[in-house]
């Protein structure tokens, strides 16, 4: 197996805070790798170790074949980064800021080229400062590519993008992907993560939950259906009636007055249908989505 990236037994603590907590892992050559987890769980701390930016308290990170700390001058030649907290300098415009990254790695850039790719054509003469979020984060993607690295991490990769710019982003992660790029990304957006990830790793509260693929998590899922419902009744009512229905493996509340209960191939609809005492309606049934096991996992389990 050839790894691009192996993180062993890393730690970074502040204070009492565990921010990344004993994390292991590894990303092969080729491979577009998700980490996954809600806000705060301790993604980007993780990325930023990854690329030499923190250091962390314990534990080895390798990539590319080299120490993220102790090789870090020689590694940023070979990784490029589109961080959550990524910056300019102030005054500095579209073309200026294209010239100025591909002069650091001493790289002549067909900014024509780039511009075109990530739709900014309009934008070269502008001011960074001044663009959009989704125009802000195309262009540091733009920028983390114009080195043409080996490895590159996207935190948030997303973020700020309308439905169509995203998908333009997720195409452009696929082309790179098929160029034989190792690619990391970290997202809380689970559509983007099933989309374009071969194996996520799902991180809370600074420590790995899971990994796998999309479809091997979905599966680990205790219930193959949801059903949504709004009711008139009380939640202990509700919760009484619920836990008496076949196929049914608990209720939480997502909204005023509507819940959500997890359900399997035992459970019937028509069971919920003639409990008229309890006042329901808008009544919805589906099947358990990646989505589903990303919040039975943080917000049930926790």
């Amino acid at each position: 197996m050839n790894l691009e990236i192996a993180v062993n037994n890393v730690k970074k603590y502040y204070k009492e805070n565990k921010a990344v907590d004993d994390i292991s892992f590894s990303v092969r050559k080729g491979e577009v790798y998700g980490i996954i987890g809600p806000n705060g769980a301790g993604k980007t701390t993780l990325m930023e170790m990854m690329l030499g930016l923190r250091r962390q308290d314990s534990g080895t990170i390798t990539i590319h074949g080299m120490d993220s700390v102790k090789d870090h001058k020689k590694l940023v030649y070979h990784v490029g980064a589109q961080l959550q907290e990524s910056d300019l300098p102030v005054n500095i415009k579209v073309r200026e800021a294209i010239h100025l990254q591909a002069a650091l790695f001493h790289k002549k850039a067909d900014t024509a080229e780039l511009l075109r790719t990530f739709n900014l054509e309009e934008k070269a003469g502008a001011y960074c400062s001044r663009l959009s979020g989704g125009q802000r984060q195309r262009l540091f993607i733009l920028l983390a590519v114009i080195h043409d690295p080996d490895i590159l991490f996207f935190d948030e990769l997303s973020t700020g993008l309308d439905p169509v710019s995203r998908q333009e982003v997720w195409n452009y992660v696929d082309k790179l992907k098929k160029q034989g790029k190792t690619i990391l990304v970290s997202t809380h957006y689970m559509q983007e993560a099933e989309k374009i990830c071969d194996r996520v790793m799902l991180v809370n509260k600074g420590s790995v939950v899971d990994t796998g693929t999309a479809k091997e998590l979905t599966a680990k899922l205790p219930f193959s259906g949801v059903v949504e419902f709004e009711a008139e009744a009380g939640r202990k009512r509700l919760e009484q009636s619920v836990n008496r229905m076949r196929g049914c493996s608990g209720m939480e509340e997502i909204g005023e007055k509507r819940y959500r209960i997890y359900t399997d191939r035992k459970f019937s609809l028509d069971d919920l249908y003639h409990r008229k005492e309890l006042g329901l309606s808008n009544i919805q049934s589906r099947e358990s989505s990646f989505e589903d096991y990303f919040y039975y996992k943080v917000k049930v389990k926790g």
